[in-house]
């Protein structure tokens, strides 16, 4: 039984002898990879005060860190794509470069922006994507550099013009006086914010032309308002209304009234006229 017991324990010990001997040295293999929170294209599209997130997945890179572009920020983690308020999660002291693994970054500035990639490797890598990106070998080590650009679309600012047989009606709180059959012209001359539709609601009339001419027949006093937007599936969502501060008043057609009657030798004779229009007040 001792004898047994014995060749059991030399069995074992021979076994993880032999374990110990099948050591796998870790991966030294370089690769390059990222990834960011919005659908990858060539350039990305982004609202104004919002931010995305971009990750470096490399593996194996002797240096990393990211740079932005003037006028925006990194923003700690606890950010999230429900806050509607960002700036509370600024890193103030972080400026413009990072080499943190994961950033996110909140556009503060409209227009092109830049996220910028610097990577350096012991072996050469590429990164295959929509466009196939080689490092390229400076000294003893291969660098990796990529920029990000990204276009950042400003919020909506309405802006219009209303034209009355021509003439230009400033916006203001003052009443527009129309007579029954006239017609305004009102024209979007919005182009902070790149819409790309709009909408005009005017004394319950309707329009999404860009040069938008509503006829009034109705008498009565009325308002009007315009929605500008982004509605284009590739470029950030956007709307912003505009409320017409002009009432806009419909007078009533002139209506004939008869005139004191004159009495003459041949007889009587009723004269017409027609009411004056109501005066502009």
């Amino acid at each position: 039984m001792k004898k047994l017991k014995s060749i059991i324990l030399l069995a074992v010990i021979g076994f993880l002898a032999g374990c110990s001997k099948e050591y796998v040295e870790p991966n030294t293999f370089s690769s390059v990879a990222w990834y960011t929170s919005i659908f990858r294209q060539p350039t990305y599209a982004v609202g104004l005060n919002k931010f995305i997130s971009f990750a470096d997945l490399s593996q194996m890179a002797l240096s990393h860190k990211w740079i932005i572009s003037e006028g925006n920020y990194f923003l700690s983690s606890n950010a999230s794509t429900k806050d509607t308020i960002l700036d509370p999660f600024i890193l103030t002291n972080a400026g413009l470069e990072s080499e943190d693994k994961t950033v996110h970054v909140y556009f503060k500035k409209s227009g092109m922006q830049t996220v910028r990639l610097i990577d350096t490797f012991r072996d050469s890598v590429a990164y295959v994507g929509l466009d196939t990106v080689y490092a390229v070998r400076e000294g003893d080590h291969w660098l990796m550099d990529h920029t990000f650009m990204v276009d950042v679309y400003d919020t909506l600012v309405p802006q219009i013009r209303i034209l009355h047989a021509g003439i230009e009606i400033p916006l203001a709180e003052d009443t527009i006086y129309v007579s029954s059959g006239d017609s305004l012209q009102f024209v979007d001359m919005t182009t902070v914010g790149r819409p790309d539709s709009r909408s005009w609601s005017v004394a319950g009339m309707t329009s999404v032309d860009s040069v938008a001419t509503f006829t009034f027949n109705t008498p009565g006093t009325f308002t009007a308002s315009f929605i500008s937007s982004r509605t284009n599936p590739l470029i950030p969502a956007g709307q912003k209304s505009l409320k017409v501060p002009n009432p806009i008043k419909v007078m009533a057609p002139a209506s004939p009234v008869r005139l004191p009657l004159q009495k003459e030798s041949s007889g009587t004779l009723g004269v017409m006229t027609t009411r004056p229009a109501e005066s502009k007040k």
